[in-house]
């Protein structure tokens, strides 16, 4: 779950740089162009509060349901389902098998 790469990382980058490329001859509805086609820091200003904004409102609402999760039925397992492996406990499967399989293999 690559969480962080994709959408902090993506969002953050693709949201800044829009500050730096907006175009009104793509989007007529730009009224302030990218510092890089001479619209000044106005837009990039406003992306990265926007940007801010939404890294606080996800952070903020991201740990109140962490916390009712963690007060109602729990976020972690028990010390014995981690010790037994939480494919066994969890799902009643295993993913690997560590014991021998009761067969040998013939080189001959």
């Amino acid at each position: 779950l690559d969480v962080v790469g994709v959408h902090l990382v993506g969002g953050i980058v693709g949201g800044l740089l829009l500050g730096f490329f907006a175009d009104a001859k793509v989007n007529k509805l730009v009224t302030n162009e990218g510092v890089f086609l001479g619209g000044g820091f106005s837009l990039l200003w406003y992306q990265f509060v926007a940007c801010a904004v939404t890294f606080a409102f996800s952070f903020v609402a991201s740990f109140i349901i962490a916390k009712v999760i963690d007060k109602t039925i729990g976020l972690r397992v028990s010390e014995e389902d981690e010790a037994e492996g939480l494919d066994f406990s969890q799902h009643a499967e295993t993913a690997y098998s560590f014991g021998s399989t009761g067969s040998m293999d013939r080189l001959n």
